[in-house]
């Protein structure tokens, strides 16, 4: 069954590509997305139903079938296949989980795939895909905080969480500084909800033992804010 699956999805993407190369573009993009679809069900159920493959081995192929659609949808200028493909990848760390705390690695993955959808987005205009990126970064962190976070883990978390501050802090105005062009109001929205969302799990995370240190992330914060202003 998982062969099958894997080799359905392959075709499909085969497939896609040739319909799209014989201008038959929305059935080839059709194709190209179910059988992205079909790697992610094979591969999910080869580590989960069926214990086939190891963990590393299922989501080491997720990420290549991740990075495939990722490059499938830039070549033929293909955005609802960027939006499936940076989905399957956030949902990875999810499907593959073995109920083991493993913040760095996970963190490490989600950091290297919102880098590479931004960019993407950067380069093809595709802004929503920034939107995408963001709420599947703020979901996983509030669900490896809820399930996995101690005190002893505070200082790793806040810088995890200062990382990824500074990533949707910079990289959705990068395009219109680089063009010098007027930012549109849904980056300015982005950035207000960044902001309200990482200073409230860092204000979260400090506790009443700490509080008095949320006054230097809002300091921090509002430098960061001169700056870019």
């Amino acid at each position: 069954r998982v062969v099958l699956g894997i080799a359905a999805g392959l075709a499909m993407l085969v497939g896609g590509d040739r319909a799209i190369r014989r201008a038959m573009r929305a059935f080839g993009q059709g194709l190209m997305g179910g059988g992205l679809a079909m790697l992610y069900a094979a591969l999910y159920a080869a580590f989960s139903l069926y214990q086939l493959v190891p963990q590393p081995v299922a989501f080491g192929a997720m990420v290549l079938v991740m990075a495939a659609g990722m490059t499938l949808a830039v070549r033929h200028d293909a955005v609802a296949m960027s939006f499936l493909a940076v989905l399957g990848g956030l949902l990875t760390p999810g499907l593959l989980s073995t109920g083991v705390d493993a913040r760095d690695s996970l963190f490490t993955y989600l950091l290297l795939l919102d880098l590479g959808a931004l960019a993407v987005a950067f380069f093809r205009k595709w802004r929503w895909l920034d939107v995408v990126a963001f709420v599947g970064t703020v979901s996983l962190y509030i669900g490896w905080y809820n399930r996995f976070h101690t005190t002893k883990a505070m200082v790793p978390a806040l810088l995890w969480l200062g990382a990824f501050y500074l990533v949707f802090l910079l990289l959705p105005f990068l395009y219109h500084l680089r063009r010098k062009e007027e930012a549109p109001w849904s980056r300015v929205i982005m950035a207000l909800v960044n902001a309200t969302f990482v200073f409230i799990t860092a204000y979260i995370i400090l506790g009443d033992d700490h509080q008095r240190i949320t006054g230097f992330v809002a300091l921090g914060m509002s430098v960061c804010y001169v700056v870019m202003g």
